[in-house]
């Protein structure tokens, strides 16, 4: 969902979109002392625009991907892998994947028993520096670790498409796993992509509902959430024990889900202080999300809007108003 577009009515649909975001996530920037912006997934599958594409590639023509185009545009650090970038294949993904220059990460991903990663251009995890000036205006290195992981339910979801092609382990061993591999490379904070459910855990070692067992794991910092497209902090988990649904915390650490389809941008401020040798620590948070201004205008979508990006956008219109048949009798659902 790029353009807030309803394909199938072809017309306008207000309230979602991510370039109906450009503006707010540019303001956020500029009032922050260092940011990263990242997605959690399901980005390639969910509207006709993403059809059309896999359409075209298996045809043959080869074309940049326009949600991947719109997040270059709008400077994103990284992207994970939800459980319907899948729905496509391996072959699509990986072609998809090798046109990023934006880094994507999944941890939980494995090849077969284990061995290669079926994608070459997905890492488990990336270290990104950013510094922060301190009172005398010296800058101070500061190291953010980000991974993703998503469902293993994903193999069973995508069986014809990844079956003996890969594998996806536990969310929460992966990162217990992973946490440590940042830290030992030079992590100062950790951040979690979790394509996962915020609910009372059904399985702690395998299961769909893993969020809030991150938030056990000692080294995560912030946990951005995802996969039901539900909002969080706000009122769709109040009641979840373990969870603050008014300030955004999973059992005291920061965490946000912003909705789906660009219906909502989710931000997680964090507080920090350099203690010399020690590094650095979190001494406090703010969870909030926004959701994009009332339209009516195209002050947003259009200012940040790439041309390959509304070239896709029109040919996958064209593309679906192509009449594949004809009935002579009515057709009712």
């Amino acid at each position: 969902h790029l353009l807030g577009w309803d394909y199938p009515a072809d017309r306008n649909a207000e309230g979602v979109g991510l370039f109906g975001l450009a503006d707010q996530i540019e303001a956020l920037r500029s009032d922050a002392t260092a940011t990263i912006l990242v997605d959690n997934g399901d980005f390639l599958q969910g509207t006709l625009l993403g059809d059309w594409h896999v359409t075209e590639w298996r045809r043959g023509i080869a074309r940049a991907h326009p949600m991947i185009t719109a997040m270059d545009a709008l400077g994103y650090d990284v992207i994970t892998l939800g459980n319907h970038e899948f729905d496509y294949g391996l072959d699509y993904l990986g072609a998809v994947c090798d046109t990023a220059e934006i880094p994507i990460v999944s941890a939980n991903l494995h090849g077969p028993n284990g061995v290669a990663p079926p994608l070459a251009s997905v890492r488990p995890w990336i270290v990104i520096d950013r510094s922060i000036e301190d009172e005398q205006g010296t800058p101070i290195p500061l190291r953010i670790g980000v991974f993703g992981v998503m469902p293993p339910q994903t193999m069973d979801w995508n069986r014809r498409t990844m079956h003996g092609q890969a594998e996806v382990s536990g969310i929460v061993e992966t990162a217990a796993k992973t946490v440590t591999e940042l830290r030992d490379a030079g992590a100062d904070l950790g951040g979690a992509r979790s394509h996962s459910v915020i609910a009372e855990p059904d399985d702690p070692t395998s299961g769909e509902n893993a969020s809030l067992c991150l938030a056990d794991i000692a080294g995560i910092d912030a946990i951005i959430a995802g996969h039901t497209h539900r909002v969080f902090p706000g009122p769709d988990h109040q009641g979840v024990s373990g969870t603050d649904s008014r300030a955004g915390l999973l059992a005291g650490t920061p965490a946000v889900m912003p909705g789906r389809w660009g219906s909502h941008l989710g931000q997680i401020d964090l507080a920090l202080r350099h203690r010399g040798p020690e590094g650095w620590s979190v001494t406090g948070q703010d969870v909030c999300v926004h959701q994009p201004p009332a339209t009516g205008t195209e002050t947003s979508r259009n200012r940040a809007l790439p041309p390959d990006v509304l070239t896709a956008h029109e040919r996958a219109r064209a593309w679906g108003a192509h009449p594949v048949g004809h009935s002579e009798a009515a057709l009712h659902s």
